[in-house]
């Protein structure tokens, strides 16, 4: 029993468990609410307008030219154009609002989480998408 109380062991226990409970607590809820309130009510009204976002031949052709030195990760713009709106728009109003009245209320936490979730689970896919693009970018 000894041989699994080892330092290399104990600490990625205790890392795992203190992770797991954080998603618990803050986490899965709104992944949660987000999810069903994309599934059960807003995917027919945007999910047409994502698409036309991303179809968009003008936009395409300015990422291509003015954004992306390589014309095969235009695919990412409609994505990375949503997150730098919900990050410029949730972001300093967390800050504005914690700077002004020095405390922020659990709503406005709550709803700060579910900006990051994103509708559907958009925003949290788009930073995984663009994370693992950047690390693909890497190794080529």
């Amino acid at each position: 029993m000894m041989e699994y109380c080892t330092k290399e062991r104990f600490f990625p226990f205790v890392f795992g468990v203190v992770m797991s409970l954080n998603f618990i607590a803050f986490w899965a809820v709104p992944i949660f609410a987000m999810g069903n309130i994309y599934k059960f009510g807003l995917k027919p009204i945007l999910q047409p307008i994502y698409l036309a976002i991303e179809q968009n031949s003008s936009l395409r052709q300015f990422a291509a030219d003015y954004v992306y030195s390589n014309r095969r990760y235009v695919d990412y713009f409609a994505l990375s154009f949503l997150l730098l709106i919900n990050c410029s728009i949730s972001i300093p109003t967390m800050f504005y609002t914690q700077i002004t009245t020095g405390t922020l209320p659990a709503w406005m936490i709550f709803a700060y989480y579910c900006s990051w979730v994103g509708i559907g689970g958009s925003m949290m896919g788009a930073a995984y998408a663009l994370a693992h693009k950047e690390v693909s970018i890497i190794h080529l």
